[in-house]
């Protein structure tokens, strides 16, 4: 009766649900997922869970997956899983091992099935001419709007599901993670202007300067962090002209200061640069004289 029951459970629940082995094959999906995702047991039965993963995340899911294997009850993590009709879907999964048996089981909510209120926020993010990145607490990018894509040339599809080191030159990678790790312990409000002005890198692979500005927020479904980020290259650029002009202001005050003293065609000191040194001079004795 019982083991009837948690069948019943797992064909009636709303929730996504797949089954595979430590081995990585497919073992059972429930009729949700078929619903989904639109594959049948009988396709996906015995196939590698990772098939049907999108290429650019294959790597960071058998990471989190091999955490799990190694000692952690349960991981969260999300990818693009691929639909039957070759399109992919954002999925954000919660899966455990059970080490009697061997298996893993996973549960995954579509991300697209977001409530209207977080869909109204993302909504307002999409519109802000600030590049707005939102990521989980792993790090992993759940919502980039226009301006990020413009920025930084990724397409949506192309950046979501990935870590947001993605976005940081690869020398700073372990530095920002340790960072961000911190940050998420205490994640406080930290606005622009408070001296946070790092470096970040285009799909190009172009450096490139930035401000950047942080803001935990919670959500439907946690707490996510959004990162408002604004391009300081033209404002660099910028400094570095007045920084030159100064430069070039300067060396022309010494010489314009040099031909009003110098007499142009002996190249010696004029009448007027003996007047300021015989000044100088007549000033030292005075007060020389006030000191006796």
């Amino acid at each position: 009766m019982q083991s009837y029951s948690y069948e019943k459970f797992f064909d009636l629940s709303m929730e996504i649900f797949c089954v595979t082995g430590t081995d990585g094959f497919i073992k059972r999906i429930n009729p949700a997922f078929q619903q989904a995702l639109g594959w049948t047991s009988a396709e996906l039965m015995n196939q590698l869970f990772m098939e049907f993963v999108h290429p650019e995340e294959v790597e960071a899911t058998q990471k989190e997956l091999q955490k799990l294997l190694a000692s952690s009850p349960s991981k969260t993590f999300q990818n693009r899983f691929r639909c039957s009709d070759g399109s992919y879907k954002h999925l954000l999964w919660n899966a455990s091992l059970d080490i009697e048996t061997g298996l893993i089981f996973a549960v995954a909510r579509d991300m697209s099935l977001l409530s209207n209120a977080d869909q109204r926020y993302r909504l307002a993010i999409d519109s802000s001419p600030v590049a707005m990145v939102m990521v989980d607490q792993q790090g992993s990018i759940q919502f980039v709007n226009k301006e990020t894509e413009r920025l930084f040339g990724y397409s949506r599809d192309q950046i979501i599901g990935r870590a947001i080191e993605v976005l940081i030159p690869a020398q700073s990678h372990f530095v920002h993670e340790n960072k961000r790790a911190e940050y998420i312990q205490n994640p406080v409000p930290k606005q622009m202007g408070m001296g946070r002005q790092l470096t970040a890198v285009r799909r190009d692979g172009s450096i490139f300067p930035v401000e950047v500005g942080l803001n935990p927020i919670q959500l439907s479904d946690g707490i996510f962090v959004i990162s408002s980020i604004i391009d300081l290259t033209m404002q660099k650029q910028v400094e570095q002209r007045m920084l030159l002009l100064a430069s070039e202001l300067e060396e022309a005050n010494a010489h314009l200061a040099h031909l009003a003293i110098t007499d142009k065609l002996t190249g010696l000191q004029n009448r007027r640069a003996f007047d300021e040194q015989l000044g100088m001079q007549i000033q030292l004795l005075n007060r020389m004289a006030g000191s006796l």
